[in-house]
């Protein structure tokens, strides 16, 4: 029997709802663009990955009025648009006019460079401190930035 998520239909934590094969056709189709974040249950990336969803979904929601939504998926689930994907976290970005997936290598243990750190300068708030940023806001930073560039090439 294929794989089905042992989680309810519409399961959301911390306002990221989980899609799975039974769901995930309808939810492609509520929003222009969506971003999927793939994940395996015990992917370590994984676990640091998803407790920053939520800010991204905010500042996505923010940055392109609500044009974008933000899911997750187990990669356990028998769906065609998960067979090439080859590592989790991953994300793919599906735009819904042109039916399309992209797999958007975030490159997490990248920097963001100095191109996009200028084109961005309204994420990246510096701390408050002065301090350096700790590992789940640079994590952060990197998503929103590298979602928001690649989201903006798609709309």
């Amino acid at each position: 029997m294929p794989y089905l998520e042992n989680e309810e239909l519409g399961d959301q934590v911390d306002d990221i709802q989980t899609v799975n094969r039974e769901n995930v056709k309808a939810e492609l189709q509520k929003s222009k663009v969506t971003v999927l974040s793939v994940f395996a249950p015990r992917c370590h990336g994984c676990s640091q990955v998803e407790p920053q969803l939520a800010s991204v979904k905010k500042h996505l929601a923010s940055e392109f009025y609500n044009k974008v939504e933000v899911v997750k998926m187990d990669i356990n689930n028998e769906v065609f648009f998960l067979k090439n994907v080859s590592k989790t976290p991953s994300f793919l970005i599906y735009e819904k006019k042109g039916n399309y997936f992209w797999d958007l290598d975030m490159k997490f243990n990248e920097p963001l460079s100095e191109a996009e750190i200028k084109s961005n300068a309204n994420v990246i708030p510096r701390s408050e401190q002065g301090d350096a940023l700790s590992e789940e806001d640079q994590l952060r930073q990197i998503m929103e930035v590298r979602l928001t560039e690649f989201i903006k090439k798609v709309i």
